[in-house]
């Protein structure tokens, strides 16, 4: 078939999963991404259900709740890479 997808056999899986355990900086790399990934999700996840409580001990208003909101998740994009 012309331009179509092809479908891959067991050797190249194989052959793809022997490279990545031969050189494990790949395979560490792909974790260590993983992994944050999911922090960073948990993270955004924390503190959007904590602005829910902050809006309401602080009194703000509706734009110093969005400023508040854009400089937690600007800190935590920026913490992530330390």
């Amino acid at each position: 078939m012309e331009g179509g997808v092809t479908k891959p056999d067991k050797t190249e899986f194989t052959e793809c999963w022997r490279t990545s355990w031969k050189t494990p900086y790949i395979m560490r790399l792909a974790v260590s991404a993983g992994i944050g990934g999911l922090l960073f999700g948990y993270d955004t996840g924390v503190i959007s259900g904590a602005l829910l409580y902050i809006r309401d001990d602080f009194n703000l208003s509706t734009s110093r709740h969005g400023y508040r909101q854009a400089t937690l998740d600007h800190y935590l994009k920026f913490c992530s890479f330390r």
